[in-house]
């Protein structure tokens, strides 16, 4: 099963479930998961029957199978600090995971993400990880909560075509997601209050669609990787920056995104290539609006909304720092206003810190109307 950045924009459960292109029809069949279900090698066939682990119903399922998961909580269900008693989740150990999707299997919950809490209880794991290719796991409206592990999701490096869909990430020590995969699609998750990163992005070709990442303790979304499609996301009041994009970046595009109320910069670009920021909003972040720093090269910035920034005390106003030897295209922007950047509210300013020269021609005279896409 293929799922492109483009198809996914439109995908309805329905489709997602009976398309008979994306399902191998003989075998497709439904598993089922419950609070007082009990599990065994033959459980899930049917409601009445179902398994009380996802583990347990995954161990059962066949690729393409559809799994759905009813209200309540699955884990370690009397917090003893072991996945040893009955109806308790596997623990596959190999994969420091609670649960592993290791087959190209379906998983939604019945009753959506505020009812379905998957729990690592604290006990150093990830709560999710994915190791097959086109594996779905949640979709919009039934998705999981994710609390209590190491990382709430993780797209392992040998999964390819992974969608991530409608979950919500909370307090998870590490990342509320981290994707390792190839072509991973990730589509209105909620990332919030995780130690590190809402987003951590490692692996190649991710599509980041409509998600939400805020309160986490570092980035908002932290993307290492290179022909990104991060579109329509809102990253708020992050410790560190909005959107930090660095290393092997290469022709990524971000458009329709906001950045704002975050500790850092609202975008943090580090040795960068080829990236497209259009459409974006970054306001109000206490750094700067878009900070351009190492060796970013070819980095070409328009029709954002970049204003309110550096807010602290003593500030420089700073909307954008190019603090690299490399001219950037930064025309049609609106600064706050009419009259384009400058030194004085209510504009943000350009601020040239190295050789590079920003090209800030033809200012936008009023402000963009980029509404947030995120849950």
């Amino acid at each position: 099963m293929t799922i492109s950045a483009k198809g996914v924009l439109g995908v309805s459960l329905a489709t997602l479930l009976l398309s008979s292109s994306s399902l191998p029809q003989a075998q497709a069949a439904t598993k089922f998961v419950a609070n007082n279900g009990i599990d065994s090698s033959v459980c899930g066939t049917t409601a009445a029957t179902a398994c009380r682990s996802i583990g347990q119903a995954i161990a059962n399922a066949f690729d393409g199978d559809v799994i759905v998961v009813g209200p309540g909580r699955y884990g370690d269900l009397n917090d003893d600090g072991a996945f040893t008693d009955p109806g308790d989740e596997t623990f596959p150990g190999a994969c420091g995971c609670m649960i592993q999707v290791n087959k190209s299997v379906t998983i939604i919950s019945r009753d959506g993400a505020a009812s379905t809490i998957l729990d690592a209880a604290g006990n150093g794991v990830n709560v999710v990880s994915i190791s097959s290719t086109g594996a779905v796991f949640g979709v919009l409206k039934r998705g999981f909560t994710l609390i209590g592990g190491d990382n709430g999701v993780v797209v392992e490096s040998s999964a390819n075509n992974v969608l991530v869909d409608g979950n919500t990430a909370n307090g998870n020590g590490t990342d509320g997601f981290q994707d390792l995969g190839t072509d991973s699609v990730f589509f209105k998750n909620v990332s919030t209050e995780n130690g590190n990163d809402g987003f951590n992005v490692l692996g190649t070709a991710p599509a980041l669609l409509n998600n939400l990442a805020t309160v986490n303790i570092n980035h908002g979304f932290e993307l290492q990787t290179t022909d990104a499609f991060v579109r329509a996301n809102v990253s708020t009041a992050n410790s560190a920056n909005g959107f930090h994009i660095r290393g092997a970046n290469d022709s990524s595009r971000l458009t329709g995104n906001i950045a704002d109320s975050n500790l850092g910069d609202g975008f943090r670009l580090r040795s960068a290539t080829n990236i497209l920021l259009f459409a974006n909003s970054t306001v109000g972040n206490h750094n700067f609006g878009i900070n351009l720093s190492n060796l970013s090269t070819n980095i070409v910035i328009q029709k954002n909304n970049i204003f309110g920034n550096a807010v602290p005390a003593g500030s420089p106003n700073c909307g954008l720092v190019n603090n690299t030897p490399s001219d950037i295209d930064a025309r049609f922007n609106f600064w706050g206003a009419a009259s384009g950047p400058g030194p004085t509210e209510p504009s943000d300013n350009i601020c040239d810190q190295s050789t590079g020269v920003t090209d800030t021609s033809l200012p936008s005279t009023k402000e963009f109307k980029i509404k947030p896409g995120a849950p």
